[in-house]
Formats: structure tokens, C-alpha cells, sequence
């Protein structure tokens, strides 16, 4: 009897080749992207699941005299920079701990940068003020309560958790597919909007953490960052408004907006002067160079 099966004489798996190239190939840029605007929004996830767990319970997050309540608000932060820790660490396969770094500590980095950052900061409030109050007026941002808890909370839990969110994480998982620029601005702009401070706290915070940001950049030393933003922090509970410089108090106020007094913004003028000197006299030989090279 005859055989009469056909026999297939084409390539095998051709079908499954053809699937594969119509499988399109990811972009590490994009998905880079993707990932922090996920780990951003389960930020704000995070959040809303504190506001509902404090409705709960009776807790007003906006009554800063309520310790309980300021904790439980600082809890959206905690739980957001562990998922965020662990993500980088997944995508990067760099953990934290090579990012602290004790040997060869430089304690000029983190004094000067605080510096750096507090006179750049308010030489932007200054000037976006002086022009800004011409045409509009905005709700100077509130003062929070000094008390033992918003004290742990903004000098150590806030400074811990926050940079482990937009340093060691976003910047982590950008650094190896982005340029410079990118890595530092990009993560900025998202830790300065999500303090929902008005438009002058927001260039304030932005600016001063762009400085911050592009000294981690080049140290990959997470604790110089830390230390800054706890030193900042701390400085930022001290009411600087009932202090004067050669009787001119250090500020006053036009249209919701904070200007520095003369003297003052003088000060902070020199200060700027003599943090970009450092910079590049001293920072940028030692950290910049030879991490080019």
C-alpha cells in the first residue's frame, strides 16, 4: 500500500519564530520610567490607605498636635521607601548597604553641602519671590508643631526614608540608562511636587535638591545626603523670621511670598559664592574627574 502522508519539508518551529519577532523588545529607558512612576503612584496609594486606616480610627492627620496622627502619616512614607528599597535592589542588583560608606568618609560633603543647599534654596525663595509678588499671591506654607515626635519624624524618619526613595531608589534604577542630567532632574522634580508645599516652597525644595542629588550622583554615598537633609530638617524647626541682621530682620512678607531682608540675602549671596568655589576648586577634582576617568 501506498504511503501517502505528506511530509512537511519547511523549517521547523517557523510559527513560534514568527510569534517571537512579533514580540516587541523592551526599552530599558521606558520600563526604567514605567517603574518609578509605579513605585510614585503606590506612593500616593500608600497615603490613601493611612487616610482611610485613620478615618477609621478618628485620627486627624492634620492636626499636628496629635503625635499619634503624625505617625501614623509618617507610616505611608516608611511603607513606600521599603517597597522602593526592595524594587531597586531587584532591578539594579545593588543593595542599600553598598551605598552606605563609611571608609574615606569626607566630612566637608556634608557640612558644606547643607550649606549649599539651605543658601541656594533661599536665594531662589528670594528672587522667584520678588518677581512672582508682582503678579500674584499665594497661602504661605503652614508651621508644623515643635514637639519630641515631629522631631524623630522630620530629623531622622523623613531623611531615612526619603532618600532611599529618590536617591538610592529612582536615581538607582535611572543612573545606568540615563545621562547625568536626567538622573538628577528627573527625580527632583517628583520629591520637591510630592511636599505639596505652594509654587516658592516648591522651587525652594527643587533647587536645593538638585545640589543634594549631583553630590550623590558623583559620591554614590548615600549617608552625605542623609546627613544633609536631617541638618536641614532640624534647622527648618527654628523660627529664623524673629532673627535680625544689623537690626533688618532676615525676612518679610509681600503677597504670601517670603523675601529675604537685605543683609540677609547679602549673606546668602557670599555663602553661594564660596559653596560653588568649593565645588569646583574642591568637590569637582577629587569626585567628578576621577569618576570620569
Amino acid at each position: 500500500m501506498t504511503n501517502t502522508a505528506v511530509i512537511d519539508m519547511r523549517e521547523p518551529h517557523t510559527g513560534m519564530k514568527r510569534k517571537q519577532k512579533k514580540q516587541k523588545v523592551k526599552n530599558p529607558r521606558k520600563e526604567a520610567i514605567k517603574l518609578i512612576l509605579a513605585l510614585t503612584f503606590l506612593m500616593f496609594a500608600f497615603s490613601v490607605a493611612v487616610v482611610i486606616f485613620a478615618e477609621v480610627f478618628h485620627l486627624d492627620l492634620g492636626d499636628y498636635n496629635n503625635n499619634l496622627a503624625y505617625l501614623v502619616g509618617e507610616l505611608g512614607v516608611g511603607l513606600t521607601a521599603l517597597t522602593c528599597m526592595l524594587a531597586a535592589k531587584k532591578d539594579t542588583g545593588k543593595g542599600l548597604g553598598t551605598m552606605v560608606k563609611l571608609k574615606g568618609f569626607d566630612w566637608s560633603i556634608p557640612l558644606v553641602l547643607t550649606v549649599f543647599s539651605w543658601v541656594a534654596g533661599e536665594v531662589c525663595d528670594h528672587i522667584s519671590g520678588s518677581v512672582l509678588s508682582n503678579f500674584m499671591t499665594i497661602t504661605p506654607n503652614e508651621d508644623s508643631p515643635v514637639t519630641a515626635v515631629t522631631v524623630i519624624c522630620s530629623v531622622l524618619l523623613a531623611p531615612l526614608f526619603e532618600e532611599v526613595i529618590f536617591r538610592y531608589s529612582f536615581m538607582g534604577i535611572l543612573k545606568d540608562r540615563f545621562g547625568k542630567a536626567f538622573t538628577i532632574i528627573f527625580p527632583a522634580i517628583i520629591f520637591a511636587a510630592v511636599h505639596l508645599y505652594n509654587l516658592q516652597g516648591f522651587g525652594n525644595v527643587l533647587i536645593g535638591t538638585l545640589v543634594a542629588a549631583t553630590i550623590y550622583y558623583h559620591t554614590g554615598n548615600i549617608l552625605y545626603v542623609m546627613l544633609e537633609h536631617a541638618i536641614h530638617n532640624a534647622l527648618c524647626i527654628i523660627d529664623f523670621s524673629k532673627l535680625t541682621i544689623f537690626g533688618t530682620p532676615l525676612y518679610h512678607e509681600r503677597s504670601g511670598f517670603i523675601l529675604a531682608g537685605t543683609p540677609y540675602f547679602i549673606l546668602n549671596i557670599v555663602l553661594l559664592t564660596l559653596c560653588i568655589i568649593w565645588f569646583v576648586k574642591y568637590f569637582r577634582p577629587r569626585y567628578c574627574l576621577t569618576q570620569s576617568e
